[in-house]
């Protein structure tokens, strides 16, 4: 009965997701994720998402804040310092609370899963080696250029950053979210 209320109150949130984005396709082939797996894990994903949305909302507002006291004739240091701290400290929330979503979709994994997760983590370290290879035409990037050449694949190796980490708009340095299950 139990699984039954589950898969029921489940159902809207299925068409919702299918009708807006794949679930996932990849990932859950190859990890061989459950329908219920892949439902928590976007619907996680999502609660994260509204959630860093609000804090960077909240950033921007406070670096608007930032450029009008920078833009005074009188600057007020202590004004300043309260609005950077803000940053900061949203900026560290955001990090602390992204662990927390990834601990929970970790949690939603069996050991064998989490194995093959752990194959995609080894395997991201040699990003940077296989760009600069791809770069180099020494690899194929999958991309043929015209005359039947290989193209390298050129992408912005500054906007990848490693274990998984994104970037928080308005945060730098501490304010990276890093998403790695170590």
């Amino acid at each position: 009965m139990k699984y039954l209320l589950s898969a029921f109150l489940f159902m809207p949130l299925l068409a919702q997701q299918q009708q807006t984005r794949p679930m996932l396709p990849q990932v859950r082939e190859y990890l061989q994720l459950t329908n219920a797996q892949v439902l928590l894990i976007v619907a996680n994903n999502d609660d994260y998402n509204r959630n860093a949305a609000e804090r960077q909302q909240r950033i921007r507002q406070v670096q608007s804040e930032i450029a009008e006291i920078t833009a005074s004739d009188n600057l007020d240091a202590a004004a300043l310092g309260v609005r950077y701290q803000e940053i900061e400290l949203i900026c560290r929330d955001l990090k602390q609370i992204s662990l927390t979503y990834q601990k929970t979709n970790l949690g939603l994994l069996t050991d064998e899963q989490k194995t093959k997760l752990k194959a995609l983590e080894d395997a991201w370290k040699f990003l940077p080696q296989i760009l600069e290879a791809q770069s180099a035409n020494l690899i194929s990037s999958g991309v043929t250029a015209p005359g039947g050449f290989s193209s390298a694949l050129i992408l912005n190796s500054s906007s990848m950053l490693p274990n998984g980490a994104g970037s928080i708009n308005g945060c730098s340095g501490v304010g990276l979210l890093n998403v790695s299950s170590k």
